[in-house]
């Protein structure tokens, strides 16, 4: 596949087969190491809920330090996941700034 964007439908996809992977687990002939990160992912698609939670554009400044939030309350469940996904999401901050804020409340 060529590089390109990670879109949000294509990485819902990969959280969907991702469950579906874990919830039938049996029928699959896994390591022990490749269940304990199946595992891993499952915990944190189904714990990090910002990914299903972000309808509206003007928001995203708001729901982006939600997900900051969540992923420091993730430290708890997973340190090294937590770690890897906060270092590689404080790379795309570059947009934020003290004005953004969420003004659906006023609509």
């Amino acid at each position: 596949m060529a590089p390109g964007a990670f879109h949000k439908a294509r990485w819902r996809s990969n959280a969907i087969y991702t469950l579906k992977i874990w919830l039938f687990r049996n029928q699959f002939r896994l390591t022990a190491r490749e269940e304990n990160r199946l595992q891993d992912v499952c915990i944190y698609i189904v714990h990090i809920r910002v990914w299903y939670t972000a309808p509206i554009a003007a928001c995203t400044p708001n729901n982006d330090l939600m997900f900051l939030q969540q992923l420091a309350g993730y430290k708890s469940i997973s340190t090294v996941l937590s770690k890897v996904a906060s270092s590689k999401f404080t790379g795309h901050l570059w947009y934020q700034n003290e004005v953004g804020s969420c003004w659906v409340g006023f609509l």
